[in-house]
């Protein structure tokens, strides 16, 4: 408790609450705050109050009062009543924006993600719903109830077609990260006719570089959507002139400033293309999270991986090696990556014997695994004359190789200055310096780059399409649009997590940052019930878990920090019981597998697309609930209201206390 917080109308507060007197304990907190206006665990602990009255909307603005006070020494208490808060009121876009904060002080629980995918799914946004579960995947892998799940959502949005003229690691990136969302197909097509059919369909194209297809698609009918993804390396391409950008529904240019601006002046400017169709700037993807960094001591393996083309400049590649070798012999070249042509690597390989470097200069073909090739190298160098690639470079770093990468124009976008060589001798100066950290190269990479900005640039682009072409369904079919108050909203589709339009945002007080930080004592969290599974002799049912039969099972002294991934997935497979049954059942649902489905009942709205509770499948739960949700909001009020009851320990304790049993709201033991 902080010094703060020792006034007798604060004290009688507590104990008036603890009685379950709720409404003076209210009045006597405002008297406390009256004079104690910066007193967080005061706005905390009222929050809870307020919560326990039932009054959400006043709780909400107390937590995030104590959240604004505290500025960055928020706890992890005040985030996660904040949270349970907002969900309980059904603001899942305000509960999502706390993640990555509770994330960072550990008491995230999946559990809690998958809530609040629940909610979006109330209010149709499948887009988010699907980034919510995603999410809780990525944390604990091995929920398979989700699976179903996601499927489902992804049968219930358009389809997506990825149309390139060959493979590369950025068409299998982009293909991998929309069949997560979609259901997705790639077409590997260099002609107008191996595509037509697709243009024909209820869906989107997305083109991964402007070929012939590309170009001959913007001249013709159609009924999907069209985006074009073009790289720096191709922003100079006189095949893009050739485009009728008013068929075209996006543009997504990956790339830096200095090439977008590049790109756009060639069309008259920024106003000349935009007023034609949506123009989207997206940095390089970079999957940094899936490089395995490895401690190393500075060694002489230079790598490079990637297209090995003209925009590579790989004679000045070679040129450097050529003088690193004058200076120091042992250093060694492997070149990862696929010829662009053979005329390409014939020359490339005579310069190698021309310049004196066989035995220096090595030619590794396609690389599959990049983290393990890179485990023997320690620097990686980059001769491209565009920013083609540069994501490359970070992943290298993300395994801690030191970057030496050439100048091009907005270079500064992507790398340090310090990494940056204009010619040979300034390449060797830096491959030879003994300055040589790895750790840094990796948090460095890790702290300037993320691919949050850039899958949720291009969700937004996704989830414009998705809903113009739900308007166009239900404009032929003389439905109201989803512009009409009262008619199902189409998803959000942002890993920004923007307010969907059934939904109330709730923007953050704003106040004057605290003196210090002050430690809170939450409320109880609010999470789904544990299921258990019972057999008597009509069969087998599922019956849900008694209070005293949860507290048996699972210490709730402990949070999900404390309780390591075992004890997460033991309590997430308890939980998870039921939901298999429901969600295995809605699997087998007949569902429209060529095209997403705006006549079928939509996924998400109560029962999750079930029918109604007594029909259907005897199996199901038919004790009055149509969602897992439900029935954790049924019971929210009268569980939190027993923290007021008498001493009981929180789900959520602070670490140091962790398995500590303590006095609601007082922080005393």
């Amino acid at each position: 408790m902080t010094a703060q917080s020792t006034s007798d109308s604060y004290e009688r507060a507590l104990t008036l609450a603890e009685g379950g007197r709720h409404a003076e304990a209210l009045e006597l907190i405002k008297e406390h705050l009256s004079s104690h206006p910066r007193d967080v665990q005061a706005w905390n602990d009222a929050g809870a109050i307020l919560y326990c009255m039932g009054r959400l909307e006043e709780s909400i603005e107390h937590f995030e009062k104590a959240v604004a006070l505290s500025g960055q020494n928020a706890s992890a208490e005040i985030y996660w009543n904040l949270c349970e808060a907002y969900l309980d009121k059904d603001y899942p876009t305000a509960a999502a924006k706390l993640f990555d904060n509770m994330e960072r002080l550990e008491v995230l629980s999946p559990d809690l993600i998958n809530r609040t995918a629940n909610s979006f799914l109330r209010q149709d946004a499948y887009g988010n719903a699907i980034e919510m579960l995603l999410r809780s995947l990525k944390m604990i892998p091995n929920q398979e109830v989700l699976l179903p799940m996601i499927e489902i959502l992804r049968n219930n949005r358009p389809p997506i077609t990825i149309c390139a003229e060959r493979e590369s690691t950025a068409v299998r990136r982009i293909h991998e990260f929309i069949s997560e969302r979609f259901k997705a197909e790639l077409c590997i097509a260099k002609e107008y006719g191996q595509i037509a059919e697709v243009l024909n369909e209820k869906g989107i194209c997305w083109f991964e570089g402007c070929g012939a297809a590309a170009v001959a698609a913007s001249h013709n009918p159609k009924e999907c959507r069209i985006v074009i993804r073009i790289g720096p390396g191709q922003i100079y391409d006189s095949v893009l002139e050739q485009v009728n950008w008013d068929n075209v529904d996006a543009l997504v240019l990956t790339g830096n400033s200095v090439e977008t601006q590049d790109m756009l002046d060639r069309f008259d400017g920024a106003a000349g293309i935009a007023s034609k169709t949506q123009i989207v700037s997206v940095a390089p993807w970079s999957e940094l999270g899936e490089m395995r960094f490895v401690e190393r001591n500075r060694g002489k393996n230079i790598a490079y991986f990637g297209d090995i083309d003209a925009g590579a400049n790989p004679m000045l590649m070679l040129q450097c090696m050529q003088k690193l070798n004058y200076i120091d012999p042992d250093y060694r070249l492997y070149i990862g990556g696929t010829f662009a042509d053979g005329g390409l690597e014939q020359h490339l390989k005579y310069m190698v014997d021309k310049l004196k470097l066989s035995g220096v200069v090595f030619f590794d073909g396609p690389v599959t695994n990049l983290s393990r090739w890179m485990q023997d190298k320690h620097h990686f160098v980059w001769t491209g004359t565009n920013s083609a690639g540069i994501e490359n470079v970070l992943a290298a770093m993300a395994c801690g190789l030191k970057p030496a990468v050439a100048d091009f124009a907005g270079v500064e976008e992507h790398i340090d200055g310090e990494f940056v060589f204009d010619i040979a001798e300034h390449f060797c100066e830096q491959i030879c310096s003994k300055a040589y950290k790895p750790q840094r190269y990796h948090t460095m990479v890790l702290a300037r780059c993320s691919t949050k900005k850039q899958t949720g640039l291009l969700n937004d682009v996704l989830y414009r399409l998705e809903r113009e072409l739900a308007k166009s369904f239900f404009a032929e079919s003389t439905l109201e649009t989803f512009d009409t108050p009262g008619t199902p909203q189409m998803p959000m589709l942002t890993t920004d997590y923007m307010p969907s339009q059934t939904e109330s945002f709730r923007p953050m007080t704003i106040v004057e940052p605290p003196i210090g930080p002050a430690g809170t004592i939450p409320i109880r969290p609010i999470s789904s019930e544990i299921f258990t599974e019972q057999s008597n002799s009509e069969g087998d049912n599922i019956s849900f878990a008694t209070s005293s039969d949860k507290m048996s099972r699972i210490d709730p002294s402990k949070s999900y920090a404390d309780l390591g991934k075992s004890g997460i997935t033991d309590r997430l497979a308890r939980e998870a019981m039921e939901a298999s049954r429901v969600l295995g059942d809605l699997a087998k649902r007949d569902t429209k597998q060529g095209g997403f489905n705006f006549d079928s009942p939509p996924v998400g709205q109560g029962s999750m697309g079930l029918p109604p509770v007594g029909q259907g499948n005897a199996s199901l739960p038919t004790g009055g609930y149509t969602s897992l949700d439900e029935l954790s909001r049924e019971q929210n009020i009268s569980r939190v209201a027993a923290e007021f009851a008498g001493p009981g320990p929180s789900l959520v304790n602070r670490k140091d206390n962790a398995g500590v049993q303590q006095v609601p709201f007082t922080g005393q033991t």
